[in-house]
């Protein structure tokens, strides 16, 4: 079993504008309206062409199986540490549970390392259960929590 990996290229958009939403209408929590979030992700998108962050494809054949967005950063400024942050990772759900997740994320790990990163960071959604299994799996574990409110709930 492998997978083709690859750097979008500029041709990749209409493609990454399309299964983009359909990462986020599984979310489950409310994302707001994924209209809204076409100028931020066409200027992810943007990064990524620009070598600022990493958005890959993993295809079986020429079958689109998933994607990754990625990057590489220093601990701060001017550090000679730096981390990967995994911003976001999905497998279409025909090809879920094949291996190909594992496959991904670990060609994603790869790069990081290769980037110089020492550690890896994502999220997962409180409601998640299989996603954090999943990345359990592969090694990760809860660090930190991160903490929400709407600013409009804040008693003063």
């Amino acid at each position: 079993m492998s997978l083709t990996i690859r750097p979008v290229t500029a041709s990749d958009w209409p493609t990454f504008a399309q299964i983009y939403p359909a990462y986020i209408a599984e979310l489950p929590t409310e994302s707001g309206d994924t209209d809204d979030m076409m100028p931020w992700l066409r200027s992810q998108f943007d990064l990524a062409l620009q070598g600022q962050r990493y958005i890959w494809f993993a295809y079986d054949g020429e079958r689109l199986v998933g994607s990754t967005m990625f990057a590489v950063f220093e601990n701060f400024p001017g550090s000679s540490n730096k981390f990967g942050i995994l911003m976001d990772f999905y497998i279409v759900p025909q090809a879920r549970r094949q291996g190909w997740g594992q496959e991904l994320a670990r060609a994603a790990f790869a790069k990081m390392r290769a980037e110089g990163a020492d550690n890896v960071e994502l999220n997962v959604l409180l409601e998640n259960h299989r996603g954090l299994a999943f990345w359990e799996s592969l090694g990760l574990h809860t660090h930190h929590h991160v903490l929400k409110m709407p600013l409009q709930d804040v008693k003063e």
